[in-house]
């Protein structure tokens, strides 16, 4: 009895641990991804807004800037720029500000961003947004590669965390929930015994009415309320 209340408490609880520790770890994933996004669409916009380049460090200090969260990423940000006329005919690449990517993985990589329809969204590791103007289609792409390989990281630690944090709070609730069921179970067993004394208590006086009502029908026969006495007596658990 006690093993098996035992082995419920931990379920039950580690269940709702697990439920509780999901929620918070995606919720808190789920917030720190869409900060990414969110930061990059404000990067890209700026970009978009400024035909595809950062505007000028020491020129424009408006709006723009005001916008950034430092004035270091003009000059930390990667990213590489097209523009294709409504034919999706090339009319210029600038990879100046990126290192791994050729005309080539720009060119096929514009051409995935319109086939999906989106003005923004994910290819690979790039957020790309474009821009379509009345003769042609300005595309954008932000190398968010360290962006998303730190949410990556972050996921996988804080994964790993709660695990090992699972795990412990399995072991030290296995050990404590003896005692915290102790009580529970002795309670149970005591109401048990009590209701199986009460039971043991009733039997004899109400086998002794049942049979004395036998006599009273002896001298003067059935009646009803002899037979009442007896379904009663019959109908109450042993």
């Amino acid at each position: 009895m006690l093993q098996k209340l035992r082995i419920k408490f931990v379920a039950l609880a580690m269940c709702v641990l697990f439920i509780v520790l999901a929620i918070i770890i995606g919720t808190v994933n789920l917030l720190n991804y869409r900060h990414i996004v969110t930061s990059s669409d404000s990067t890209l916009e700026i970009l978009m807004e400024n035909d595809g380049k950062f505007p000028d460090a020491f020129g424009m200090r408006g709006k723009p800037f005001r916008r950034m969260e430092s004035a270091e990423i003009p000059f930390e940000t990667r990213f590489f720029t097209i523009r294709l006329d409504k034919g999706e005919n090339v009319l210029y690449v600038d990879t100046m500000k990126i290192a791994a990517i050729t005309e080539d993985d720009v060119v096929s990589y514009a051409k995935q961003a319109l086939n999906s329809k989106k003005d923004r969204g994910f290819i690979g590791d790039y957020r790309y947004a474009v821009q379509e103007k009345p003769t042609e289609y300005l595309i954008v792409f932000l190398d968010c590669g360290r962006l998303l390989n730190a949410v990556k990281s972050f996921l996988m630690i804080s994964a790993g965390i709660s695990l090992a944090g699972y795990g412990i709070v399995f072991v030290f609730l296995y050990i404590f929930s003896d005692r915290i069921v102790k009580p529970i179970a002795d309670g149970y067993e005591k109401q048990k015994q009590f209701i199986t004394n009460v039971g043991h208590d009733l039997k004899t006086p109400l086998t002794i009415i049942d049979a004395d009502t036998d006599i009273p029908e002896m001298d003067y026969g059935e009646n009803e309320w002899c037979q009442d006495i007896k379904k009663q007596t019959e109908g109450l658990p042993d």
